[in-house]
C-alpha cells in the first residue's frame, strides 16, 4: 500500500546512455562508461537524492547485447574499477544500486551460439524447458551477484519474446514467465535474502484475470512488480485493485507520460517539460494500493528533464500536496529565481508547454510514453537524415503543431524577460537555447506538412 499519501519505492530507470549530457553516436544500446558519463551519473544520484527517490536501475554497466562465454571476459578490470566507482557514489547519496537482468533473453546472443544446447529456436533466447538453460542463467546470476553484490536486480524475461519451442509453447505466456522470473527470484531470495528484487513486465500483458494465478505465483519472492505501462488497468482501476490486493509484493508502474528521445539526439533539442500532467495519475495509482513509481531517465542537461526528475521525486513522497507550489519549488532549485514573481513565471511557462503538448497527443485511456524517435532501436546508428527527423513532431495534427509551437514562442518570451532575475545563469542559457532549437524542429515541421486542416 501506498505510505502517508506516496509511494514507499521511487525509483529510476534507464540504459547509462540515457544519462549522457553529450549525445551519444553508438549502435544502441551504448554502453560505453567513461569519465564524462561518470560525471553524469554523478550528478543525477546527487539530484535524485536530494529529490527524495530511493533506488536506481541501471542497464549496461556491465553487458550490453551480450555476456560473454566465459563470463569473466565480459568485465575488464578497468571497467569493473568504474562500476564499483558507481556503485559507491549512487550509495552516497542514499540510494539503492539496482542492476538490470535479462531473464534467458536479452544478453545471452553468444552464449546460445557457442552451445546449441540451449537454442529452442530463438537466436536471443534460451530454451527455458532445457535444464542446461538453467545453469547458465544461474552463473549469471552468480557473476553479477558474487562480484558487484548490487543492491538489488530489475528481472526482464519478456523484452525478447520468449522460446518458439513446442515445449515452451505449450505454456500460456503468463504461465512461461512466471515459472522463469520466480526460480531466479527465488534463487537470489535464498542466496542474498535482502536483495530488492523488482519484476518488469515489458512484453507482458496483467488485463487478463484468469492470468492472476500465474501473476502470484511470478511475485511470490519479489518486492516489486512493475507493470509497464499500465497492461493491468486496460480491463479497468477495478481489475487492477483486484490484482494489487492479491499480491504480497508492491505493485507500480511507469511515472504516466514520459518521453523517451534517442541517444544520439541534442540534449537541448526537445523542451516538453511534463510534470503536472501526471498527478492525477499517480493519485489514482497510490488510491488503487500501488507502492512503487518507475521513472524513466532523461539526460539532466535538458532543463525540461532536470525541473521534472526533482518535480517527480518531490511529488512522489506525497501525492496529495499541491503540485503548483512544488513545481515553483523544483524550478527554484534549478534555476534559481531573485523572486517569487519570476518563479511563478517560469511555472506558467512549464504548465502553458506542457498542455499544449499533451493536447496534441492522440486520444489515450491512459498516460504513456511518447517516442521523439524510434530510429534508434535499430542497433546501427542512423543516417543523419534519420537522426535529423522530429518524429514526435510530424506525428502530431496541424493545428495542434501550431498550438503547440506558439506555447514554445509566449515561453521564449517570458524565459527572454527573466533572464536577469535568475541566478543560475548557466542554466538560464541553457534554457533559452533549448525552446529555441524546439522552436526551429517545429517550424521545419510545419514546412513539410501538407496544406490540411
Amino acid at each position: 500500500m501506498a505510505e502517508a499519501g506516496g509511494f514507499r519505492h521511487r525509483l529510476i530507470s534507464g540504459w547509462i546512455s540515457d544519462y549522457s549530457s553529450v549525445p551519444v553516436w553508438e549502435p544502441w544500446p551504448s554502453i560505453r562508461l567513461d569519465r564524462r558519463l561518470q560525471t553524469d551519473l554523478d550528478e543525477v544520484f546527487a539530484v535524485a537524492g536530494a529529490s527524495g527517490y530511493t533506488g536506481i536501475i541501471l542497464w549496461g554497466l556491465l553487458a550490453g547485447r551480450s555476456w560473454a562465454p566465459h563470463l569473466p571476459e565480459t568485465v575488464d578490470e578497468a571497467r569493473a574499477r568504474r562500476v564499483v566507482e558507481v556503485m559507491a557514489a549512487a550509495r552516497a547519496h542514499g540510494l539503492k544500486l539496482i542492476m538490470g537482468l535479462g531473464l534467458y533473453s536479452w544478453g545471452f546472443d553468444r552464449i546460445i551460439a557457442e552451445h546449441p544446447e540451449l537454442d529452442g529456436g530463438g537466436a536471443s533466447v534460451m530454451c527455458a524447458s532445457r535444464p542446461a538453460s538453467w545453469g547458465w542463467m544461474r552463473r549469471v546470476v552468480d557473476y553479477v551477484m558474487e562480484g558487484f553484490a548490487p543492491d538489488g536486480i530489475s528481472m526482464q524475461s519478456s523484452d525478447m519474446g520468449r522460446c518458439p519451442c513446442d515445449a515452451c509453447q505449450e505454456m500460456a505466456s503468463l504461465e512461461y514467465h512466471s515459472r522463469i522470473n520466480d526460480r531466479v527470484a527465488s534463487y537470489v531470495r535464498s542466496r542474498w535474502p535482502e536483495t530488492l528484487i523488482e519484476i518488469s513486465t515489458w512484453g507482458m500483458d496483467l488485463s487478463n484475470p484468469d492470468d492472476l494465478p500465474h501473476v502470484r505465483q511470478m511475485t511470490a519472492h519479489a518486492d516489486v512488480l512493475n507493470d509497464f505501462n499500465n497492461s493491468s488497468a486496460r480491463r479497468g482501476r477495478e481489475h487492477r485493485k483486484a490484482l494489487i490486493g492479491a499480491l504480497s509484493c508492491a505493485f507500480g508502474t511507469e511515472q504516466g507520460w514520459w518521453l523517451d528521445p534517442p541517444p544520439f539526439l541534442d540534449r537541448l533539442r526537445w523542451f516538453v517539460p511534463l510534470s503536472l500532467s501526471n498527478v492525477a495519475y499517480w493519485r489514482d495509482l497510490a488510491d488503487d494500493g500501488a507502492a512503487s513509481v518507475q521513472r524513466y531517465i532523461l539526460p539532466l542537461a535538458n532543463p525540461g528533464a532536470e525541473v521534472g526528475m526533482i518535480f517527480d521525486g518531490l511529488m512522489l513522497q506525497d501525492v496529495h500536496q499541491e503540485p503548483l507550489p512544488v513545481l515553483i519549488e523544483a524550478l527554484g532549485r534549478v534555476f534559481e529565481p531573485r523572486t517569487l514573481a519570476v518563479g511563478e513565471a517560469l511555472a506558467e511557462v512549464w504548465q502553458s508547454v506542457e498542455q499544449a503538448f499533451i493536447a496534441a497527443q492522440p486520444p489515450a485511456t491512459y498516460p504513456h510514453m511518447v517516442s521523439l524517435s524510434g530510429v534508434h532501436y535499430s542497433g546501427t546508428v542512423p543516417p543523419e537524415r534519420l537522426a535529423d527527423r522530429p518524429e514526435y513532431l510530424l506525428r502530431m495534427k496541424p493545428v495542434t503543431l501550431r498550438s503547440y509551437g506558439d506555447s514554445l514562442r509566449s515561453a521564449l518570451a517570458t524565459v527572454q524577460s527573466v533572464r536577469p532575475d535568475l541566478g543560475s545563469a548557466e542554466k538560464a542559457v541553457r534554457l533559452e537555447r533549448c525552446i529555441r532549437l524546439s522552436l526551429s524542429d517545429v517550424e521545419r515541421a510545419q514546412a513539410w506538412r501538407p496544406a490540411c486542416p
